[in-house]
């Protein structure tokens, strides 16, 4: 009996200290992480994971009664997705409710079926905010916020319509950037019906165009520095790829 209550005690931090999560610690500011963010690659019949960090400020400004004023944070939660697929969701211990001055994670969790094409989501967010006037404490009020940000979802299923991997070259896209311009080369360009668009971090569709020929030259002017999504379909499979403008 000794013996098995030993064992019991031993196995009780192991209980204890599961998580869903864990909060990347390097991230010191105030705010919902990653922001405005291509996320990485999801794959059909594949379970997709991805950490999102919380940190919660202690207060704020708002307007509040019509005049700014300084606010005092109680919690936070993850009220709302917006244009999420059905397969996926926000998971976090609890109701994704978060206290103030907190760093906590909640997990983007979920296994894409194989009858959906190759797809590319572009999903936000809103967040309830509970809170006290830092002038009269003792006035609660409750705050639904705007979008807070996009992140950016490519899928990828080998299974759909009979099109395997393997059947698929390598470096469909090939992209580089130099002196304003990026420049595009393509490999299976099927005249009429391939197509290139190409978003902004925030899903921001910047540019489509119809594809005749196996090269593309593009002016970025007047376009901010950072990641960029190109969307390559030819009628029979599409592919992604990132490019840094800067």
């Amino acid at each position: 009996m000794k013996s098995l209550l030993t064992f019991i005690l031993c196995l009780l931090p192991l209980f204890a200290s599961s998580q869903i999560c864990v909060p990347d610690t390097s991230i010191k500011k105030a705010g919902i992480y990653p922001k405005d963010s291509i996320l990485p690659d999801a794959e059909a019949t594949l379970l997709y994971e991805y950490t999102l960090t919380i940190i919660v400020p202690t207060d704020t400004e708002a307007i509040v009664f019509g005049n700014k004023q300084k606010v005092l944070i109680d919690s936070i939660s993850l009220f709302r997705k917006i244009d999420f697929p059905a397969w996926l969701d926000i998971v976090c211990e609890g109701k994704c409710t978060f206290a103030a001055a907190d760093t906590g994670c909640a997990l983007l969790s979920g296994t894409p079926p194989d009858s959906i094409p190759d797809t590319t989501y572009v999903m936000g967010f809103v967040t309830k905010t509970f809170a006290r006037l830092e002038a009269a404490p003792t006035v609660q009020f409750t705050q639904i916020d705007s979008i807070k940000g996009y992140w950016t979802l490519h899928l990828n299923n080998p299974f759909y319509n009979g099109v395997s991997k393997s059947s698929l070259r390598e470096e469909t896209i090939r992209a580089r950037y130099g002196q304003g311009q990026l420049i595009l080369n393509f490999n299976d360009v099927n005249k009429g019906l391939s197509e290139i668009r190409i978003y902004a971090i925030n899903g921001q569709e910047l540019f489509r165009q119809s594809l005749h020929s196996g090269s593309l030259s593009i002016s970025t002017t007047g376009w901010s520095k950072g990641i960029y999504l190109i969307h390559f379909e030819n009628g029979m499979k599409s592919e992604n790829v990132k490019v840094f403008i800067y």
